[in-house]
């Protein structure tokens, strides 16, 4: 009773006190139990005066707050007994979600599209990122502008790789040839620790592109060439 705050109903204050059901408090404490019930009718019905008020203050809101929030607000168990006593209002402020929700959706479209225009193209998770949604509502709103984001960028990354390995095999040709005329042999070991520190160190590629680089020079000095083949090989080197 001395609280400022909501009051719970009875039967949750008798469940804290120890009890089934509020019946027996109401026996042991029967004018403090009346008071209480007064108490708590008495913030029923401000709970209930406050709805079309409260209602008509979320229309002017922007963006316009759900019927679940505004029944939190009020201390409402739920929206429908929002509804229950201001039904206009209610389906007024259910009809603007909607149109809200809607022009939210147009909008979205609108950034979507215009995602599939840049350059590079970005990711999915940095385009939800951006616009401040999950992977959940573009998927179900526009799973075939998010099909076409993600395969862009998963093009763009394949292209950006191959031309990191193309980088690197003409790098990799020209240290070939420079030690090959250095009288050196082009091994593995030796052409890798000659490349720049930010190219490509995917070791399949280095190896098959050292070797493509050394049968380039066999066959350029011919079958009768005056060096020997074992010079071009790995092992020995």
């Amino acid at each position: 009773m001395a609280s400022d705050g909501p009051i719970p109903p009875l039967d949750r204050i008798a469940a804290t006190l120890g009890y089934a059901v509020d019946g027996s408090l109401r026996q042991k404490l029967p004018e403090l139990c009346h008071a209480l019930s007064a108490r708590i009718a008495e913030q029923k019905r401000a709970r209930v005066a406050a709805i079309e008020p409260s209602l008509e203050l979320a229309l002017q809101e922007t963006p316009t707050p759900s019927l679940k929030q505004i029944a939190k607000r009020l201390g409402l168990s739920a929206a429908c007994v929002l509804k229950a006593h201001a039904p206009a209002l209610y389906d007024q402020l259910k009809a603007r979600r909607q149109t809200d929700a809607e022009t939210c959706r147009a909008e979205l479209r609108t950034k979507l599209l215009a995602v599939l225009e840049e350059s590079p193209p970005p990711s999915l998770k940095s385009v939800y990122a951006r616009f401040g949604v999950t992977e959940s509502i573009v998927n179900t709103s526009f799973p075939e502008l998010r099909r076409e984001i993600g395969s862009r960028h998963l093009q763009y990354q394949r292209q950006q790789a191959q031309g990191r390995r193309d980088e690197v095999r003409a790098e990799i040709h020209e240290i070939v040839r420079t030690l090959h005329a250095q009288g050196i042999c082009p091994s593995v070991p030796r052409v890798t620790s000659r490349l720049k520190s930010d190219s490509l160190r995917e070791w399949r590629v280095i190896g098959k592109a050292v070797d493509d680089a050394r049968a380039e020079l066999t066959t350029d000095r011919g079958a009768d060439a005056p060096v020997a083949h074992d010079v071009l090989r790995p092992a020995p080197c």
